[in-house]
């Protein structure tokens, strides 16, 4: 899995999918119901559900890919 390979010390979820990580020694889990209200701040353009992430996990030093 790719957490156990990262070892990661926080994982920000939701309740409803922790208990998918709970077998993961030692990280500690933040969980969120629904983002934090903001007041006076400027929005920023952020990535929406329906936009399309691209994610490459490697080793860090040798560049392998890892999945």
């Amino acid at each position: 899995m790719m957490l156990e390979d990262a070892q990661p010390k926080l994982l920000i979820t939701t309740q409803a999918q922790l208990a998918r990580f709970h077998d993961i020694p030692g990280m500690e889990y933040l969980c969120y119901s629904q983002p934090l209200p903001v007041s006076d701040a400027t929005p920023l353009g952020l990535s929406l559900p329906h936009h399309t992430a691209y994610i490459i996990f490697t080793s860090g030093s040798t560049a392998g890919r890892k999945g």
